[in-house]
This record gives structure tokens, C-alpha cells and sequence, in this order.
């Protein structure tokens, strides 16, 4: 078949830009005019901030609708309505096992789903989901969900009160991961159901969802362990475990957490075994330096399997090594070496010579220009340990 021009033509011309940018969801909008970027901008700008003052304030009235009706003595459900009506989504609030604890409006599949966290005392309560329509406004929905979630706390502290042994479980985390002093984890530890003398050890889980991994953490700890503690903080969730039979229980632990399900990108490290609530500070500190060393995503760190390279870290090297590591650095020298094999031959002058394919004097200046640098001979001083293994962690 053939086509005249103006058929062809007619045929492969493309669509209108009013219908494609309707095809592919987009606005057009025609300039009949020359409009300064700057202004476009300007206006822009004003309209995002406009709205965003609008959601605030809006948020701000939900709250304050939702404190009124807790105050009157209103729960979960009708607090939830309240948050519903106001925002025009659909609300439910979850606990961290998935059941749910009050609901206000109708639930479908279609829609945007706005999730925020609900915590009491620093412990992950509950989960607050916002169903909004196709058609609402997913930021109000955001900002108000954030705005309620003091009171959602208060309404869930009312329903749930924690016991005195959670509060001391949460005190004496808080107190772990800050460092406090030895009496307060002496105070906390019994209280919170922790032995005195009892072995322990830290975990540190880092996830961008650390509070959501918490129910599953103590669901593994109690399974595990005798008794054991949790706290999440921002993209960190540590824990502590009580570990009656020391190293075995701490072997038990490490291969449950090999196998542990943790979203993708999470590191893990245990720390090492401490005796006693006195020393959970520093496990939980070996645990989060072990991380630093290596966190391969996926896998479970051992601070104990690092105590080389953490002693490293520490210091040690250029303490006893410093200014002989920096002269071989500026002068290309080789005295570390030189030091290294003169002591793995037991301070031998002729075999270190010999090794090093070094004349005696040689070997002997050099030796002298070492202990120049790091503080006289060694020999019959109780320094020769720590130099000795000075050099093997230079290497690292």
C-alpha cells in the first residue's frame, strides 16, 4: 500500500505534549511571556514552605485534639480516630510482634502507607501505620504521625506500664552504653535481674532498622542465654547476655547470631567476655572497635579473634616504636626490621647479623641508633616484651 506525503506525515507525527505529559503523569506549563528563573524559583520555594507551615500546623491540631481526648479518658481506638479524622488517613497502631493494638478507619490495599515509631522509655512500644489514599496529602500524613507519637506513648505507658525490672533493664543499658560509673551498673545490674558477679557480654547490632530488630534480638537472647538486656538508640541496637557458662554460652550466642535474619548492610560483633555487670562497658566498647576494624555486612565480628589489632589501635605501637618507625619513614631506613630480627634471634648480634646479611659493626651501629631512638638498650630492663611485640604489630 502506498501513503502520500501528508498520509505519511499524518502517521508518524508524534503526540501532542499536552497528551503525553498527561500519558506519563506530568504538568505542562506554558511561559507566553520571558519569567527570570530567579523569580520561578522564588515562587517555588514560597509554596513549599507555605505548605509545610500548613502541615505543621495541622499536625500541631492533631496532637492537640488527640492530648484532649486522652485527657477525657479516651484509648487507643478513639486516639486513632482523632489522628483519622484529622488527617483523612486511615490509622492503626502495631506492636513490634505484628498484632494490632488500636485501629480507626478502613484498610485496603491501594494507597500510601506512612510508618513511624511509637517509643516508651527509649523501648520500641509499637509502630504507628497511616494508610492515606491515592488522592491525600502523604506529608500531613508524615507530620502528623510524628507529632502524635508522645501521646501515643503516654496512652501505651497507661494500657502497658513496664515493670520495675524492664526500667532497670533499660536504666542499666542506657548506663552501659554511656559509661557511667561503676556503682550505677552495680545498682542497676541486680536490679535488673543481672548477677554481680555473673559472666556477661555485649552485642552491638548496626542497622538502619535497629529499634525494628529488637523483638527479634530478645526473642534469640532469651532462647540463648539465662537473662539478657536490650536498647536501640538511633541506628544502633546494643544488648547485653548473661553467660552462666562463660566461653561455651558465649560460642552458643555467636552461632545463633551467625544465623540471625538482619535486613542488608547490618554488621554484628560481640564482645568479649567480662567478669561480671562492672565490666559490660568495656565488652560493649571492644564490640563497637571491633566493628570498626571489620565490618563485613552480614557477618558476625568476634572482638576476641581482633585483640591483636585492637591492641594496635590502642597505641601501643607508637609508644614503644614511634620515633624509630618515623625515621625508617623519613630516611628509608630499615631499623624495625633490623630491631625485629635481632629480637626473634634472642638479642644474638652474629646470627641477626648473618640473617640480615649485615657485617657485625653495621649490625651494631644500627642497633645503637635504635636504642637512641627509643630510649636506651633494652637488655635487662623489662622492656624487651614490649618491643618485641611492638614489631610484630608494626606489621599491622
Amino acid at each position: 500500500m502506498l501513503w502520500s506525503f501528508r498520509e505519511l506525515r499524518q502517521r508518524i507525527r508524534p503526540e501532542p505534549r499536552q497528551k503525553r505529559s498527561e500519558t506519563a503523569g506530568l504538568p505542562v506549563i506554558e511561559l507566553r511571556q520571558v519569567v527570570p528563573f530567579v523569580g520561578v524559583m522564588q515562587e517555588i520555594n514560597s509554596l513549599l514552605v507555605s505548605e509545610s507551615v500548613e502541615h505543621l500546623q495541622r499536625g500541631d491540631q492533631a496532637s492537640h485534639a488527640m492530648a484532649a481526648e486522652l485527657a477525657h479518658g479516651g484509648g487507643l481506638d478513639q486516639l486513632l480516630a482523632v489522628l483519622s479524622e484529622r488527617t483523612g488517613a486511615s490509622a492503626r497502631l502495631v506492636s513490634p510482634s505484628g498484632l494490632t493494638l488500636g485501629a480507626a478507619g478502613s484498610f485496603d490495599d491501594g494507597g500510601n502507607v506512612t510508618t513511624v515509631d511509637v517509643p516508651v522509655r527509649g523501648v520500641l512500644a509499637a509502630r504507628l501505620e497511616l494508610h492515606m489514599p491515592d488522592d491525600g496529602d502523604g506529608g500531613l500524613a508524615r507530620v502528623a504521625g510524628e507529632r502524635s507519637v508522645d501521646i501515643l506513648g503516654l496512652a501505651l505507658l497507661q494500657r502497658m506500664p513496664p515493670g520495675l525490672k524492664e526500667l532497670a533493664g533499660i536504666e542499666l543499658m542506657r548506663a552501659i552504653s554511656s559509661g557511667s560509673q561503676h556503682w550505677q551498673l552495680q545498682q542497676f545490674g541486680p536490679a535488673s535481674g543481672f548477677p554481680v558477679k555473673g559472666a556477661v557480654a555485649a552485642v552491638v547490632i548496626r542497622s538502619t532498622g535497629a529499634g525494628h530488630l529488637r523483638p527479634a534480638v530478645d526473642a534469640l537472647l532469651r532462647e540463648c542465654v539465662p537473662h539478657s538486656a536490650s536498647y536501640a538508640n538511633n541506628a544502633e541496637l546494643i544488648a547485653l547476655a548473661a553467660l552462666g557458662e562463660g566461653a561455651g554460652a558465649r560460642a552458643a550466642l555467636m552461632e545463633a547470631l551467625r544465623g540471625f535474619d538482619v535486613p542488608s548492610g547490618s554488621v554484628i560483633a560481640v564482645g568479649p567476655l567480662g567478669r561480671g555487670v562492672g565490666e559490660a562497658p568495656w565488652s560493649l566498647t571492644e564490640a563497637r572497635r571491633a566493628l570498626e576494624l571489620d565490618s563485613v555486612a552480614g557477618g558476625v565480628v568476634d572482638a576476641d579473634t581482633l585483640a591483636v589489632e585492637l591492641l594496635a589501635r590502642d597505641g601501643f605501637v607508637q609508644r614503644q616504636l614511634g620515633a624509630v618507625v618515623e625515621h625508617d619513614r623519613l630516611k628509608k631506613s630499615e631499623l624495625v626490621r633490623t630491631l625485629t630480627v635481632w629480637l626473634d634471634t634472642g638479642c644474638n648480634t652474629a646470627q641477626a647479623a648473618r640473617e640480615l646479611h649485615l657485617e657485625r659493626q653495621s649490625l651494631h651501629h644500627r642497633l645503637q641508633r635504635i636504642f637512641e631512638l627509643c630510649g636506651g638498650d633494652p637488655r635487662g630492663t623489662g622492656r624487651l616484651a614490649a618491643l618485641h611485640l611492638a614489631t610484630r604489630l608494626a606489621r599491622l
